[in-house]
């Protein structure tokens, strides 16, 4: 049996469908099954990833039935493959756009991963191609595809997802049109304009779908950009419409995590030097001590590790500050380096003196002490806009629609607008603040850009009380 492949470094992450409730019976849904469990090679890094399937408890439910998956995971890369999406359209986007050879391109994506010391064969990039293609055809597939027909009437219909990617600025945007539930895509372009007429042409595949297979559209998702938001509201004007929360939160926190970012690679510069020297020093003496020493040093180098690792924490917007994670991790080092001389026993010099240099070294984190605390309150900031629209926090038992989740924005907008004028704020911090206030103008100012009263998280998708949705279509009217 062929051993797995081990990666130098990975990340491992749990992902769980965005949406918390049964639409139908609005309880809380729970994991079923196990949807899919490998290894995923972005451009950026290498992913452990576990995707969890969530289904409605209730037996008796008609929703019961339906399998709830993660659009982030879906996102990430294609069914069976261990390269991302990304990869996917970098290989596609070479080729059709830039004309390269396929050596060229072998070439250019091995450049891109060598940063992850990860190697890619040459065949790789033609089934690569292959599946590039296989996306810009699928829209043709969708309705001849009976399995698939079969899943979306036990489903009562589809949840239309439309998400723009572009490999790098500057070049083609290929859209993807999918159905929120079942994870399927249904249309693929890759086009050079965002007019509202090509979004209508780019979703006309779902209208074949609705017109030839009596396939339901129970709702739709697009970011804020105009021409899909007039696209989708000309094709389905009495259809609930969501702005993706996802992005505009992300937009909302980009001067917050660019600062955050800035102080722990700060922090990272200063410090990861001296507990790597420290390290060395201790691989050093190893081989010369007694085993008592040995062990108590071995102990000092997971300590060691451990502070490497919080320096190396990554942050992911719109909600995973490094900094903040990284302080907190330093603080439980600190607090347990402080009572390790009473766990271990008495300690030769030489150990105490490495314990005493590893204390001092975590001690410096207090040197960005002011910064931390002012992207802590940035922070906080984005949370309590993510706490107003996750209606899993919610006092059980309270009636929740589209006008009351506004309602709390439009309180904690009038709050938060008041702080600006207090002069002990800093410049960054009246950025970030501004910002964060523009959340509720960008979930409510497009046409059909309705507020969505449910749990919340990255890419997160829509499910509709009947408060809702009467309180959508009263609206739309």
């Amino acid at each position: 049996m062929k051993p797995a492949k081990q990666f130098a470094q990975v990340s491992r992450r749990f992902y769980r469908p965005e949406q918390r409730h049964c639409p139908v019976c609005e309880k809380r849904l729970r994991r079923a099954v196990t949807l899919t469990e490998r290894t995923v090679i972005t451009l950026e890094e290498i992913i452990k990833l576990v995707h969890g399937g969530y289904r409605c408890p209730d037996p008796n439910c008609e929703g019961s039935q339906r399998t709830y998956r993660s659009l982030r995971a879906d996102a990430l890369a294609l069914p069976r493959f261990t390269y991302g999406l990304d990869v996917v359209l970098l290989v596609g986007r070479l080729r059709l756009s830039e004309h390269q050879t396929v050596d060229e391109i072998h070439q250019e994506v091995l450049n891109r991963l060598a940063k992850l010391r990860i190697k890619i064969a040459r065949r790789e990039i033609l089934y690569l191609f292959e599946a590039y293609c296989t996306l810009l055809r699928a829209s043709s597939e969708a309705k001849e595809d009976e399995e698939w027909l079969a899943q979306v009437e036990k489903n009562g219909g589809i949840i239309i997802s439309v998400d723009g990617i572009q490999p790098e600025k500057g070049n083609e945007t290929v859209y993807l049109v999918r159905d929120a539930l079942t994870g399927r895509v249904l249309a693929a372009e890759n086009v050079t304009s965002s007019e509202t007429e090509v979004i209508k042409a780019l979703l006309s595949p779902v209208v074949a779908l609705e017109r030839e297979r009596k396939v339901k559209v129970l709702g739709t998702i697009t970011d804020a950009q105009e021409s899909e938001l007039l696209a989708v509201q000309e094709l389905w004007p009495d259809v609930p419409h969501q702005v993706c929360q996802f992005h505009v939160l992300r937009d909302a926190s980009t001067t917050a995590f660019e600062a955050d970012k800035a102080v722990k690679t700060a922090m990272r510069k200063r410090l990861q030097p001296k507990v790597r020297e420290v390290r060395k020093q201790i691989k050093k003496h190893l081989a010369t001590v007694s085993p008592q020493e040995a062990e108590q040093l071995a102990v000092l180098d997971d300590y060691a590790n451990g502070i490497i690792t919080a320096l190396n924490t990554d942050g992911l917007q719109p909600f995973k500050y490094a900094t903040v994670e990284a302080s907190q991790m330093l603080e439980e080092i600190a607090a347990s380096l402080q009572h390790l001389p009473e766990k271990g026993g008495k300690s030769s010099r030489l150990c105490a003196q490495k314990l005493a240099r590893l204390q001092a070294i975590v001690a410096e984190r207090m040197a960005w002490a002011e910064p931390l605390a002012q992207v802590k309150r940035l922070h906080g900031w984005l949370l309590e806009v993510e706490h107003l629209l996750d209606r899993s926090l919610l006092p059980e038992g309270e009636v929740v629609s589209n006008l009351t989740v506004g309602t709390r924005l439009d309180r904690w907008r009038e709050h938060m607008s008041t702080q600006l004028k207090d002069s002990s704020l800093s410049e960054l911090e009246r950025e970030c603040l501004t910002e964060c206030l523009q959340v509720r103008v960008l979930l409510a100012s497009a046409p059909g850009a309705m507020l969505r009263p449910t749990g919340l998280s990255a890419h997160r998708t829509v499910t509709w009380s009947a408060a809702f949705v009467a309180s959508r279509r009263s609206i739309a009217a």
